[in-house]
């Protein structure tokens, strides 16, 4: 009866045992972990089902650490090799997240922890952990990706704020992407509708070291067109190629990327507002193969709208500029012909009064010599100065034989000369000057006290421009001859108007006037 009994008990342990090793085996499996070790010496090892079937191998398959080492490839490859010395040479323990190529070519993150166990003195065997963290990786990954483009398209952004300049905006462009890391080459280019149907390369960054410029890029249905650049043109679709080294619509420039370091590259079209009508492509390239994850794609193809939307922008800007410019060199024409016509006019009407020939043109020359010396703008200046070709243009409805009268002239005829500034007026009033030439005209013989004509004007209510005038026809007039004097000469002229400084004319415009006449010499043509 006891012997039954010890072996119920050691049926019921490995019972037991069988269902926590079962348990054990299932929670690895959801785990994704499992165990390994190997001994130093031999090099010989095993693994659970777990860690042979992340290796797509089945458990059981002999293991061993050349075929462990031997999953990994590059810089994976190095950094186990070396662990794996310190660990059997020094008993170092390592934790290490590396990338592995499976037994049936599946690439695979995992994460290999590794304890070195001593016996005798020296590092017997290695024992460990191995955990495939694939799925975490890949969403670490594809969220470096995504934040990678978000940098270059926030960056992008930036630019397209500040750019005024074309060229320099897709040069901006190509220079904020491959300054993100993992980003090799950007280059942006412009379909052309030449006979080749070539690709025309307008901005790059990055490494290039000629390769663009062998390409021969083009956009139409040929070999060479079927690149990823000629298709993004054609069809208007963003085309992706992850691995440059496997796909078979590289061939032609294949070796000479791979070269460069480009593993995966992308083409993004760029068009215009509703989408259709494709101008040009924005290409990135990746130094690493499978690089560009869903995320990330989104967020090229929202920079590429972008930057088509920005190369848009300006070029309406530019065009807007350019119709501007063209209104207003035509309104440039325009004025000028305007005023030309004027002047001609105001050349009749001095024809009427030969003593007073050329009399206008000195007073608009006085004028704008005293409106600069008081620091008007070149624009006001630019007036005050037609308005004094033509202020006395009234006067071709003044009869001609009191225009001419050599002696005194009467009362009455005096009331007709009074009129020529409103008549003056009357004629330019409806001219569509930029400036006010018609009420210059207006009030030019208007006084400081309100003793002028033809409407009584006091103070501020007389233009600035007119009291220019003003003072600058007083001058002209009293240092010229008239039928009914000779000249007064210009020392009577400015002492007239420093006696009525303040009075009649504006003390800031007589201030200029003597300024300009005793310290910078302006002299009066005779």
């Amino acid at each position: 009866m006891a012997v039954f009994d010890v072996i119920t008990e050691r049926k019921q342990a490995e019972e037991t045992l069988k269902k926590s090793e079962a348990l054990l085996s299932e929670m690895g499996r959801m785990a994704k972990i499992g165990g390994w070790e190997f001994d130093a010496r031999t090099g010989q090892g095993t693994w659970t089902e777990e860690v042979a079937r992340i290796h797509d191998m089945a458990p059981e398959e002999q293991t061993s650490m050349e075929i462990g080492i031997g999953v990994y490839r590059g810089e994976s490859r190095q950094k186990i090799e070396a662990a794996t010395k310190a660990a059997i040479e020094d008993g170092t323990p390592y934790d290490l997240e590396l990338e592995m190529v499976t037994a049936k070519g599946n690439r695979k993150w995992v994460r290999t922890i590794a304890q070195p166990v001593r016996e005798g003195g020296k590092v017997g065997r290695v024992a460990g952990s191995f955990q495939d963290i694939t799925e975490r990786k890949q969403a670490e990954i594809a969220v470096q990706h995504a934040n990678r483009a978000l940098a270059a398209l926030g960056a992008v952004n930036r630019t397209l704020v500040r750019a005024t300049d074309e060229g320099e905006l897709l040069q901006s462009i190509c220079d904020a992407i491959v300054n993100q890391r993992g980003y090799r080459l950007a280059w942006v280019g412009y379909k052309q509708h030449d006979e080749n149907q070539s690709i025309r390369i307008m901005a790059r960054a990055g490494h290039d070291e000629g390769y663009l410029d062998a390409m021969q890029l083009t956009w139409a249905d040929t070999e060479r067109g079927m690149g990823a650049s000629g298709r993004a043109v054609r069809s208007g679709e963003t085309q992706l190629c992850q691995d440059i080294a496997k796909d078979l619509h590289y061939s032609p420039w294949r070796d000479e990327a791979l070269k460069r370091g480009y593993a995966a590259s992308i083409a993004l079209p760029l068009t215009d507002g509703n989408g259709k009508k494709v101008f040009g492509v924005l290409n990135v390239y990746t130094e690493e193969a499978n690089a560009f994850t869903t995320n990330e794609i989104d967020l090229l193809e929202e920079m590429a709208g972008d930057l088509a939307f920005g190369v848009r922008s300006l070029r309406l800007r530019q065009e807007r500029d350019r119709m501007l410019e063209q209104n207003r060199q035509h309104m440039v024409q325009l004025q000028d012909r305007l005023e030309d016509t004027v002047r001609a006019i105001a050349t009749i009407a001095e024809m009427r009064d030969p003593y007073t020939a050329g009399h206008q043109v000195r007073v608009a020359d006085l004028a704008a010599a005293i409106a600069t010396h008081m620091e008007l703008s070149a624009e006001q200046v630019h007036a005050i100065h037609l308005a004094g070709v033509v202020h006395d243009l009234g006067k071709i409805q003044i009869p001609a034989e009191i225009l001419s009268k050599p002696g005194r002239i009467t009362d009455i005829e005096f009331s007709l000369i009074k009129v020529h500034p409103q008549a003056g007026y009357d004629i330019l009033k409806d001219i569509a000057f930029p400036w006010p030439i018609a009420q210059m005209v207006l009030q030019h013989h208007e006084r400081l006290d309100g003793s002028g004509y033809p409407q009584g004007l006091k103070g501020d209510a007389i233009l600035l421009e007119a009291r220019i005038l003003s003072v600058a026809d007083v001058v002209e007039a009293m240092s010229s001859h008239r039928p009914y004097r000779p000249d007064l000469g210009i020392e009577v002229a400015l002492a007239e108007i420093t006696k009525q400084r303040g009075v009649h004319y504006d003390p800031q415009v007589v201030d200029a006037c003597l300024a300009v006449f005793r310290e910078q010499g302006y002299q009066l043509p005779s």
